[in-house]
């Protein structure tokens, strides 16, 4: 068999946890070196069960055929003593051996990138916010990563994507495993545009044992971890939590202290994380320069909207707007104009791309 072979099927013994397949890397040194220890070797660190199952797993013809069905599927892979292998992941306790992956694997070992997580439930604030950061940091030259959940994750993703950028999803499931089934097209654009990686092999559902798994390779690959939005408990916190034992950096955005999906972002702000109001915070850390084009680039300022001519009704309608939804009635008391200049107003912001209506009737302001 081939090294890669022999990482393959290191990887895929059942029965065997991840720190025992550490424990057998640390005194073996490589599959191969387990893949030909003997019975009385492998009783030495393992139970008589666990030590069966790495004995009766040797099947070089399975671990081929396996093989060839990756290639089949164009599934890549690589493997920890790899060159591909990402550099950064080498540094974490509980280090995946294999991953699989779709996409330019290339992009897990740069030194420009970093985590974005959140609730999957969202508010509509946090799902601009995390689009926005994600746009910024791509824009900026930094890679987007995140686990292509609903809610933030995907919205991070989209982020990167709208910016020309790049971004790594890592799956909780089966490299080809779509979970939630409604990021297909999602998912295709990353594998086009970025990478999707995992440690699962092909045909994983999506177990609630895997997404903890799965949060130490996104915060693994990347040099800081940002945290849109999360309740007080949250799989979101567990990336940060992990995050913090592998050295990474956190950020987290400050939120309002009665709301619920800020409870956890705040109690990480509480502990040490650091709060960020600007996507330039995070882009100063991973370059540790003012990089000022990025900055005009991504910062809404005063100066960007008068390069849109607007009335002075316009700019009344845009003072009265924030990243919140504010419905149109309300809007119509703050401003002090009639239903109908109110309609046509927005409708003509709306045409200028400078705010949306996230939900019927309801508007934000777009940065």
């Amino acid at each position: 068999m081939t090294e890669g072979q022999y990482y393959l099927w290191f990887s895929r013994i059942k029965n065997i946890g991840i720190r025992e397949r550490k424990m057998l890397m640390d005194i073996f040194g490589s599959p191969y070196n387990i893949y030909h220890a003997d019975k009385i070797e492998l009783e030495r660190y393992l139970s008589c069960d666990k030590a069966e199952a790495v004995l009766n797993s040797k099947n070089p013809e399975e671990t081929l055929k396996f093989e060839n069905m990756l290639f089949r599927k164009n599934i890549n892979y690589t493997y920890y003593s790899d060159d591909s292998y990402p550099n950064l992941l080498k540094e974490i306790y509980d280090i995946p051996y294999v991953l699989y992956y779709t996409g330019d694997i290339g992009l897990a070992d740069t030194l420009n990138t970093v985590g974005v997580v959140g609730a999957r439930i969202h508010s509509v604030y946090g799902g601009e916010i995390a689009e926005y950061f994600a746009r910024c940091l791509a824009e900026a030259g930094i890679t987007v990563v995140s686990g292509m959940a609903a809610g933030i994750d995907s919205c991070a993703h989209r982020g990167a994507l709208q910016a020309g950028g790049k971004t790594i999803a890592v799956l909780g499931s089966g490299i080809d495993v779509i979970y939630p089934r409604e990021n297909y097209g999602l998912y295709n654009d990353i594998s086009e545009k970025g990478l999707v990686i995992s440690e699962n092999p092909p045909g994983e559902k999506p177990l609630k044992y895997y997404f903890p798994l799965r949060n130490r390779i996104i915060s693994g690959i990347s040099r800081g971890i940002l945290v849109v939005e999360a309740k007080k408990k949250s799989g979101s916190l567990i990336t940060a939590d992990t995050a913090l034992e592998q050295g990474r950096e956190v950020f987290a955005i400050p939120g309002r202290i009665f709301d619920p999906l800020s409870e956890g972002t705040n109690n990480l702000i509480k502990m040490g994380a650091t709060p960020v109001m600007s996507p330039q915070e995070i882009i100063d850390f991973v370059y540790n320069i003012n990089n000022k084009k990025s900055q005009d680039k991504c910062i809404r300022e005063s100066v960007e909207q008068d390069t849109v001519k607007l009335s002075d009704d316009e700019m009344k309608i845009m003072d009265s707007l924030s990243l919140e939804p504010k419905y149109i009635d309300e809007i119509i008391s703050e401003c002090k104009v009639s239903t109908t200049k109110a309609i046509n107003l927005l409708f003509s912001l709306e045409n200028k791309k400078l705010i949306k209506q996230p939900v019927k009737g309801y508007y934000i302001i777009l940065l």
